[in-house]
């Protein structure tokens, strides 16, 4: 192994002193304050990179555990990814099998604001996505004075489905039921569902729009 600087110049002071009378003691204790002050520099810069490998080693495996997170979090992404689409497809599924039963779905929350509905519902409310967080008291429906909200003020507070046959404004029976769903983990809300009567006659061409 090489010798630094400071020792090279000490052994060779050391291995070759001068005579007392070539060199004065002035110059002497001068020469040796070099030596001495090159050996604190080296011992100074052995230090440092010392600090410098030991701080590298730590940002070599501070940079190995990020990868690890990255790599962690690229997987997760990934798994979100499909389990969003796989949830998409099937509120798209759930959709098209409400949209495809003969009976309107209104969906509401605590405060009776519109949530959702399905096509079937348009024959008994004026309905429109730009309705959707509305209270449903500002909605148009086809049964002139009957009291949908109260019928449903009436569900909420009890918890109990409320039904009522209604009239159409051309005379259809309409069997109006009001029940109560979970919506979240804090607040329930209503499924109101607006369905033909069994027997009654259909009217021969549609009656609210």
């Amino acid at each position: 192994m090489a010798m630094n600087s400071g020792a090279i110049l000490s052994a060779a002071f050391q291995a070759s002193p001068l005579p007392s009378d070539d060199l004065p003691s002035d110059a002497e204790h001068g020469w040796r304050q070099i030596v001495h002050d090159l050996e604190s520099s080296n011992r100074e810069l052995q230090e440092t990179n010392d600090k410098l490998i030991a701080a590298l080693e730590e940002l070599q495996s501070l940079n190995m555990a990020l990868q690890s997170v990255n790599d962690a979090l690229h997987g997760t992404n990934v798994e979100l990814r499909g389990e969003v689409e796989t949830l998409r497809t099937q509120a798209l599924d759930m959709e098209r099998m409400v949209s495809a039963v003969d009976v309107g779905t209104v969906l509401v929350d605590n405060r009776l604001a519109l949530r959702n509905f399905n096509a079937m519902a348009l024959r008994f409310m004026s309905l429109s996505k730009a309705d959707i967080g509305k209270p449903i008291s500002h909605i148009r429906h086809d049964f002139g004075l009957a009291p949908l909200v109260d019928l449903c003020r009436q569900a909420l507070l009890t918890g109990d489905p409320i039904e009522r046959v209604l009239t159409s404004s051309c005379g259809e029976s309409i069997l109006f039921i009001a029940r109560e769903v979970s919506l979240d983990s804090r607040d329930p809300g209503l499924i109101l569902t607006f369905g033909a009567v069994r027997g009654a006659a259909e009217p021969e061409s549609p009656c609210f729009g």
